[in-house]
């Protein structure tokens, strides 16, 4: 674990506590470092797949169901 400064614009984490209901800063921006990462790797995924082939036609599958 890392112990650092920072600057945080303070209705920013107004609005994160009162969507989330979190209440400690840590646990704020430990969280919008996760869906920051989870953010990147998802974008990483489907560039990686883009054009991997598949011809499916999405709208029927879903008219399937």
């Amino acid at each position: 674990m890392k112990r650092t400064n920072v600057v945080v614009d303070p209705r920013l984490i107004a609005r994160a506590r009162k969507l989330t209901g979190v209440r400690t800063m840590r646990e704020i921006l430990g969280r919008a470092l996760e869906e920051m990462v989870d953010r990147e790797e998802q974008r990483r995924l489907a560039v990686r797949l883009r054009g991997s082939g598949w011809t499916g036609n999405l709208s029927e599958m879903r008219k399937a169901r």
